[in-house]
């Protein structure tokens, strides 16, 4: 049994022959080719474009060709019957690797999302806070970030770099009620 892909490569091929267009001598090159490389491709190919179009005429054959029961054997009907059930099984069959695809992509991106969030989470935490009193009586909170802890986080993504504003908000709440409550 010749793949699929190489049936649907081997029925556009013999499109753009039948097409005429400019490509069509090499067209009919690669046709050729694959002939040689897949016995039978030809045959299969035929049925399956038949199933798929209904055609019985191809434009190589001068006249059109009388419908099947009158002048084609039960073999030739009974492949193009199986060629016709193969494709409208393949059209119905789930694509599972699409399906995988689709899964292992929001795998991935959830992924991403975890990591992101724990990633800030750490930025967040390697933020110093310092609380103090000033001469002058008032209350001083700092946050001290390492020079290089500034460079990176400058490269993470937006929410990335909301969350850890949001997480700094937090520690820098807590540091205020810290200094506020001493005596």
């Amino acid at each position: 049994m010749i793949p699929e892909h190489i049936l649907d490569k081997y029925i556009k091929v013999w499109n753009l022959v039948d097409s005429n267009a400019p490509e069509s001598p090499a067209a009919r090159k690669v046709m050729q080719t694959m002939e040689k490389k897949y016995p039978g491709i030809r045959e299969q190919a035929q049925a399956l474009r038949s199933a798929m179009d209904g055609e019985y005429y191809r434009k190589e054959d001068t006249q059109y060709r009388a419908p099947e029961s009158e002048t084609r054997d039960w073999d030739e009907v009974w492949k193009e019957q199986q060629a016709r059930r193969e494709w409208e099984a393949r059209q119905q069959r789930t694509d599972w690797r699409k399906v995988a695809a689709s899964a292992f992509g929001w795998a991935a991106s959830y992924a991403h999302q975890a990591f992101g969030v724990m990633e800030a989470q750490n930025l967040a935490e390697r933020v110093k806070i310092e609380g103090r009193n000033n001469a002058s009586g008032s209350l001083s909170i700092i946050a001290r970030f390492d020079p290089n802890l500034a460079n990176y986080a400058s490269l993470l993504a937006p929410a990335q770099k909301e969350m850890i504003a949001d997480m700094i908000a937090v520690k820098m709440r807590e540091e205020i009620i810290f200094q506020l409550s001493r005596p």
